[in-house]
């Protein structure tokens, strides 16, 4: 429509458990004690204030394989948001400090239980508390709602797993139910539906797909987002869903098609031809295997395919 500005997109992403450790002491959750969910956090932002660790960007605090794909998706997109487990929901660019709390069960800086007997329900309660007491000093975004509400008629990529999204889920729900947004203005990429209405924005993806983009499970969805973004598509779920479906039918056409097997022999001059061509890019049997498997289309166990690189290079190294 003349005189309207063109809708601007924005990724959200959870946090991360690695954070970079040069900027000064981590403050952990399990060194704070308080009464209830919003007296732990008034504490805890408290312990983060007074803390003399460097304060910056979430952008620059966390780190591992997905952050650095997050980061690399962050170019493609005109915002960035975090759903962070110590600070709540923050804008990518927001200033924090090193910290360990996590929505994970079983670590010493997991979400106390207080009254709550299931881990939903503790992690909620936390959530919940982080952002009343956000509200009341930072004067930002402190959740999806408020950052829908913001921006009406742009629309949002969010990307995590069960856990985050269970988070989240019960206010992108009511803005949908409310007309806050449209449900053409959503896609959620994730590896398992929450159950709820949010599935019709859900574009699922499973771990099979780690065989096409490589790469750990953990940074699977950032890999598949990025991928679907190369392509070139609309801001639909029904296209990347249509575009997910064509890997897997390439898949099984792939399955269709019986290689023979090869023997040692075989194996070897593969190897051989992969060390002369493509030399630093194998100088490991990972390497070389990687590109065997994937540039070559060719199988091999990878015990065996090891045994067999390390004795050409064995050879090769004899005969220098």
């Amino acid at each position: 429509m003349p005189g309207t500005s063109p809708r601007k997109i924005h990724l959200i992403v959870p946090c991360t458990a690695r954070k970079r450790s040069v900027f000064g002491q981590t403050v952990e959750l399990s060194d704070i004690e308080g009464r209830n969910y919003i007296d732990l956090a008034k504490k805890w932002f408290d312990a983060l204030e007074q803390s003399d660790a460097l304060s910056v960007s979430a952008k620059d605090l966390y780190a591992g394989e997905a952050w650095s794909l997050a980061l690399e998706l962050s170019n493609e997109f005109d915002f960035q948001w975090v759903v962070s487990a110590g600070y709540g929901f923050i804008c990518a660019d927001h200033h924090i400090k090193p910290y360990d709390a996590t929505f994970s069960s079983g670590n010493k800086n997991s979400i106390p239980i207080f009254n709550k007997n299931t881990v939903r329900g503790r992690n909620k309660a936390w959530w919940d508390a982080l952002h009343h007491v956000r509200k009341e000093v930072s004067g930002q975004i402190n959740n999806i709602e408020e950052l829908f509400l913001k921006y009406p008629r742009d629309q949002f990529l969010i990307l995590g797993s069960k856990t985050y999204f269970e988070l989240i889920k019960d206010d992108i729900e009511r803005c949908l139910k409310e007309g806050v947004i449209a449900s053409e203005q959503v896609v959620i990429i994730a590896s398992s539906q929450v159950g709820s209405c949010i599935d019709f924005q859900t574009v699922l993806f499973s771990g099979h797909l780690r065989k096409f983009f490589g790469g750990t499970m953990a940074a699977l969805n950032y890999r598949v987002v990025k991928w679907l973004i190369s392509k070139d598509l609309n801001f639909c779920v029904k296209d990347y869903r249509e575009m997910i479906s064509s890997i897997r039918i390439l898949e099984d056409e792939e399955k269709k098609i019986k290689k023979p097997k090869m023997d040692g022999k075989e194996i070897e001059k593969e190897i051989e031809k992969i060390l002369a061509i493509h030399g630093s890019e194998a100088s490991s049997y990972t390497k070389a295997l990687s590109l065997f498997r994937k540039k070559y289309g060719l199988s091999c166990e990878q015990k065996k395919f090891s045994e067999l690189y390390k004795k050409i290079r064995s050879r090769q190294d004899n005969r220098m």
